[in-house]
């Protein structure tokens, strides 16, 4: 064992702010690693009963759950680890009910607006099925993400009949910022997990800026065949339209609908005058 892997109990209860009689505790009840005995009376822990200490202190303290649904989510040998599922025989058809009722969560709420609770409830499993499967929220989160980005349009009930190509950017812009602002709350929490370019959380990110851009490019491109807009590169001006809508979410902010209408109307003409053959006009493109 490494010198700093040596560390005793009353070491472990200072670092860790949890009493030695509750870790003696945890310990009885299989909850951690079992310390290395040098004697009878001398054991050191090591630097992975903190981490389990810390994800107990977590699941007592901020998911609520009761040393019972812990003893059922992991006993040792397969004590609670940070990155763990523990050794209990898998159930894929609960995990995936767990993703898809995550999915439907995070798209129609945000991020911060849910709970586990809430995730259990809808899946109709318990708390303690829960972390089977997952480590927590942030980890089920980044597991379906480039999920809950996917065909968001779908959801835009209104885009499907619009015909005219500027009104549904303008449509798909002004529905996006009244009822999609936690999106944006979602994608950052993506861009700040994403370093390094290998990582898997940034294939993710790039997946779900794809979900995001595509709508849009093939609106830029279905107006340059019509011939409203000029030849451009749709994927470089589908991410400055999807920057706009993303800091005009902010710009918006406690303005009603009808206010949130006519900005996103202005800040559109305003854009892609540009990009437009003729001037914008009733006759050319129908708008008012």
């Amino acid at each position: 064992m490494e010198i700093e892997d040596r560390i005793t109990i009353s070491e472990l209860a200072r670092i860790t702010g949890i009493p030695a009689s509750t870790i003696r505790f945890y310990l009885r009840e299989g909850l951690i690693t079992p310390p290395v005995k040098q004697s009878r009376t001398r054991a050191y822990y090591n630097n992975d009963n903190i981490m389990e200490l810390k994800r107990l202190r977590k699941l007592r303290d901020e998911d609520g759950l009761s040393i019972e649904e812990i003893r059922k989510i992991a006993r040792y040998p397969g004590a609670v680890k940070e990155k763990g599922v523990t050794n209990e025989s898998s159930q894929p058809d609960r995990r995936s009910d767990i993703l898809d009722s995550a999915i439907e969560l995070f798209r129609s709420k945000g991020y911060d607006a849910i709970n586990i609770n809430d995730i259990a409830e809808k899946a109709g499993i318990s708390k303690g099925t829960f972390y089977k499967h997952f480590r927590d929220k942030e980890n089920l989160f980044y597991e379906c993400a480039d999920k809950v980005f996917l065909d968001i349009d779908r959801e835009f009930r209104e885009l499907l009949d619009e015909k005219n190509i500027v009104k549904r950017l303008e449509l798909r812009t002004s529905l996006f910022i009244r009822t999609h602002h936690y999106m944006i709350d979602m994608l950052h929490i993506m861009r700040g997990s994403s370093t390094g370019a290998n990582s898997e959380n940034s294939v993710r990110l790039n997946r779900i800026i794809d979900n995001l851009i595509n709508p849009i490019a093939s609106d830029l491109k279905e107006g340059i065949k019509q011939g409203i807009f000029r030849d451009m590169d749709t994927t470089i001006v589908a991410h400055l339209l999807m920057g706009a809508a993303e800091y005009g979410i902010y710009f918006c902010e406690g303005k009603n609908n009808e206010e949130i209408d006519q900005l996103v109307e202005k800040g559109l003409r305003l854009i892609m005058q540009g990009a437009i053959r003729t001037p914008l006009n009733s006759e050319t493109v129908g708008l008012v």
